[in-house]
């Protein structure tokens, strides 16, 4: 007799026809979940790449061609200043829990390509994904010679709490405006 035959005569392998206990389902399904989100924030953590750490306060940032940096930040509603011209957007309410502050930015040229200046390029944010374009800007657009300075004031709208927002602008330039201009903690 072959073991073809013997298998045949006893019949086949006993198979263990239990299911899985509902203990068992219920310990798999928080653990699928996990993974599923595991899965989701590494893919955001791939296709999103990390923030650039914004330059502190008064420091230099770079930016393609050249050097910013922040040499002031005054709420308006503590000074006298105004735009030489009267501007629109300044004559709104102010957003409840908002204030508006002016933005001195100096931008030098430090390459023999020079820095192009464009105010759009600039605006207020947050982590969090708050964003804030200029109100206005003493200047539009500018390019700026090897060596040469620009001074540039923005005003802009923004959150009146301590909290850190940054001054955007082209490239990976993040400048810090740190909390002190805030009235409100």
């Amino acid at each position: 007799m072959s073991i073809d035959q013997a298998i045949n005569q006893d019949g086949p392998p006993a198979q263990d026809k239990r299911r899985p206990s509902r203990r068992t389902v219920f310990a798999l399904v928080p653990l699928a979940a996990l993974a599923t989100t595991g899965v989701g924030v590494g893919a955001a953590r791939l296709l999103r790449p990390p923030d650039v750490p914004a330059t502190p306060l008064g420091a230099l940032g770079s930016l393609d061609g050249g050097l910013a940096r922040i040499h002031g930040i005054i709420p308006l509603e503590t000074d006298s200043w105004k735009p030489p011209e009267p501007v629109a957007t300044l004559k709104s309410p102010i957003a409840s829990g908002g204030h508006r502050v002016r933005v001195l930015l100096e931008l030098t040229a430090s390459k023999a390509s020079g820095v192009r200046f464009e105010s759009t390029d600039f605006a207020v944010g947050e982590i969090v994904g708050f964003r804030a374009e200029p109100l206005w800007a003493s200047q539009q657009s500018a390019i700026i010679s090897l060596g040469e300075n620009l001074q540039v004031t923005f005003i802009f709208e923004i959150p009146n709490k301590a909290i850190q927002l940054v001054l955007e602008g082209p490239g990976q330039l993040r400048l810090a405006l740190g909390t002190a201009h805030h009235s409100n903690p």
